[in-house]
This record gives structure tokens, sequence and C-alpha cells, in this order.
């Protein structure tokens, strides 16, 4: 499922995703942070300004509406995952030296080569690697039917195994799908996994709490807290969608705004695009997918709609509020002050935009009927896009 690009200001990430900010925290602004070759062709960044949102868009219904959002409950199950994890990452392998045949269950480190049409395959090839005998680790989903790991038991340090298998047929790799390989596997260790026991000395010892009692119901206040500002955050985006789907564009954008609407989009996420080395336009198209075009659009009808709510909610932000929020981002984000904050790319506009959104956010809400739904799974990430 791709994401939707909801418009600047919607979605924040650090301070805007779509303001032009992308400085690092030493300062550095994002020219000077990128590549001159990243930077070569982007646009300058110019903000629009619509002084007459209502010839443009007007707007449907906005209150009283249905909001999806997710549980903000909390379980006692939660809390014993969270120490179940907490275990595991203090886990430890210790090298198994007392034996040398390998058992379900063991962590082997493996060198394994792959020979398909009589020459060893590289992509298929590896040394060092460490799997669970009994996970199918080593040759994944599909290849459950060869039983490699059965195979493995028994065998001892040292001891070099051949197995044959196929490939499925519609293996997506398709210069090898429905190919034979012949796997020669060597096993170099034996290694046995060490779980922790979670009790009061072990919790005094690795966290900043003295009984796992006191562990267990300060974990569980951070785990509700985030829960509900997750929940929060579901609702926000959700009635916004709902908004933003009920408003009309009653004139078209003159092409000038569509234009640098478009040229500040390229502009805010050139770095992005450059990191994982696609263009801006795939960017959109995979992750967000929309076209730039559609994408300027929306974001012009969003700022449009946002002046209008504004405007019909008698929506102010004092000077105070943008002072104390600034504050509370500096400390949240790990600044060393106001004053880095800003030249890292924060404006006091952009923070009366995050405020008004979450005013105008809280106020429909309250009117609004709450749904809950099932969470939706893990939507992709651009890391699991751009780099399979």
């Amino acid at each position: 499922m791709k994401k939707r690009l909801l418009g600047a200001g919607v979605v924040l990430l650090t301070f805007c995703l779509l303001a032009g900010c992308g400085s690092s925290k030493s300062g550095q602004t994002s020219s000077e942070a990128t590549t001159e070759s990243a930077m070569a062709n982007v646009p300058e960044y110019k903000e629009v300004v619509i002084d007459h949102p209502e010839e443009y868009v007007k707007l449907g219904q906005y209150k009283g509406l249905t909001v999806d959002s997710i549980s903000s409950e909390v379980t006692d199950q939660d809390v014993e995952n969270d120490l179940e994890s907490l275990a595991e990452s203090y886990t430890e392998y210790p090298e198994v030296t007392d034996r040398k045949d390998v058992r379900k269950g063991d962590f082997i480190n493996v060198d394994y080569v792959c020979v398909i049409d009589g020459k060893e395959n590289e992509l298929y090839s590896d040394t060092d690697i460490d799997i669970e005998i009994g996970e199918n680790e080593l040759l994944g989903e599909g290849f459950e039917d060869v039983k490699l790991d059965d195979q493995l038991v028994g065998h001892k340090v040292g001891d070099t195994i051949k197995v044959t298998y196929s490939f499925p047929k519609d293996y997506d790799d398709a210069e090898v799908a429905g190919k034979n390989c012949e796997q020669t596997i060597t096993i170099k260790k034996i290694s046995e996994k060490k779980v922790p026991e979670i009790n009061d000395a072990f919790i005094q010892e690795n966290t900043d709490y003295n009984t796992v009692d006191e562990y267990k119901k300060a974990k569980k206040t951070e785990l509700e807290e985030a829960a509900k500002e997750e929940a929060d955050q579901t609702a926000k985006e959700n009635l916004w969608n709902a908004i933003l789907e009920n408003a009309e564009i009653i004139k078209d954008f003159p092409e000038d705004m569509t234009s640098q609407e478009k040229d500040n989009l390229i502009a805010s996420q050139a770095e992005t695009a450059e990191a994982y080395g696609v263009s801006v336009e795939e960017l959109f198209s995979t992750y967000y997918g929309m076209n730039l075009e559609d994408a300027a659009v929306d974001n012009l009808k969003y700022e449009c709609v946002i002046k209008l709510l504004q405007k019909e909610l008698n929506i102010e932000v004092s000077d105070q509020e943008v002072a104390d929020y600034v504050d509370e981002l500096v400390k949240s984000e790990g600044y060393e002050s106001k004053e880095a904050l800003y030249e890292a790319g924060l404006t006091d506009e952009s923070v009366v935009y995050s405020l008004t959104y979450d005013k105008i956010s809280d106020a429909l809400l309250a009117e609004s009927k709450i749904n809950i739904v099932e969470a939706p799974e893990t939507e992709y990430g651009m890391e699991d896009l751009f780099t399979e």
C-alpha cells in the first residue's frame, strides 16, 4: 500500500516534510549537506501564497465526520512482550565446546557455495553465515521440502555436506528459476542461545529501575503514551483525508502556482531521492503513489482547505505558543539551543503551520465519531522500497 501525501505541514518529519527543511543538527544547511551533483539542477524553493483560497476550493463536510483510528489500549501481555524484547537484546550466543554434533535449536556458522550450470553462483554463495537449526533460514520460503536443517542435524564442526535442490519455476529470480543447485555447506562453529533471566538483579544492572515490578509499571505508562500518540496521529490523518476528499476544487490553480509548488516538492525531496539513487519523480511514484503534478495540486488544495478552516473555526496561534513549541522541539529533537534549531531550517511560519494544523484537528475530532479499527499491517518504508 502506498502512502498518500497530504500536503505541506500535515506530516512533519522533524519540522516539515515539504517546507524545504533538510539540515543536519550541526547547523549545516541542506545545500551544504548534499552533494553538489544532487543539488546542481534542483529548483529554488519559494513559498506559494494563496491570498484568496475561496476562489479555488469549496469546503465540503468537515464537522461530525466518522473517523477511523486504532486502539490505544496497552495490555499486560504488551508489557511482557517488551520484557521478552529486553531479554533478547541481552541474549548471548556462546560457542559450544563440550560437543561437536549439530542439534535442533543450535545456531551454527557456515560457509556455503551454490553451483548452478556447472559454475559457482556468487549471489547464492556466502561465508560466515549464522543460522538457527529448525527455522529453515538458509534456504527460506519455498524450499521446505528440501528439509536442509534435518540434513545438518548430527553432523559435526568441520563437516562438509552437499545437497541438491531445484529453484521453483516461478522463483522471483528468472535467471535461476527452475534450475538445479548443488550446494556445498561447511559447518564452522556451533553456538547456543543464552537468554538472561529477567529478575530484579538484571533490571538493576541494565535499566534505570530497581525491580521488575517497577520496570513493568514504568514501561506500561510509556507504552500507553506511545499508543495514545499513535492513535491520535492515525485519527488526525484519517480526519484530514476525509476533509480533503470532501473539499472540491472549483477553479483550476494558475499554472505558475502549480509549477512553483512542483518545484518546491522537487527542492524539498531532492536529498531523499539522491540518497536512494532515484529521481524525485520515481520517489513520488513509488513511495507516494502519485505523480508530481497531482502532488502539487493536492498540496495547493490542502493549503486552501487549512486556510478556510482556520477562518471558519477562528483559529489563532499566539507568540507564546510558538515559543513553547520551539522549546519542546529543542528537547525532543536533541538540539543544543533554539538558535541551532532555526539554523537547521526551522521557521516561525512552519511552527505556526503545525500548531494551526493541530488546533484544527483537535477541534474537529472533538465533534467527530471515532471508530476503532484493527491497526493495519506495517507499510513499506522507503528503506524497503528502494533497497530491495
